[in-house]
């Protein structure tokens, strides 16, 4: 699976005159339900996350984006 991976800025410039350069945005509330009903992925939680202590302490979406690490996901997928 490939992670996410800033573009740095020689990159995007180059990229962008050339044509190649996309980003595509949600609303943070559709990430954190899709993050959430896709094994409680989160940008910043290491693949061996303990996610059965996670479901159990934050078992509804409203939850579990308070839980440590979440917060911020998209900011953090593009600064890197």
């Amino acid at each position: 699976r490939r992670r996410h991976e800033p573009v740095l800025r020689a990159d995007a410039l180059r990229l962008s005159q050339r044509g190649g350069l996309v980003i595509m945005l949600r609303q943070p509330a559709q990430r954190l339900i899709s993050a959430f009903l896709d094994n409680f992925h989160a940008w910043g939680l290491t693949r061996h996350s303990n996610r059965t202590y996670m479901k159990q302490v934050a078992p509804t979406v409203d939850l579990w984006a308070r839980f440590p690490g979440v917060a911020h996901c998209m900011t953090k997928m593009l600064s890197g």
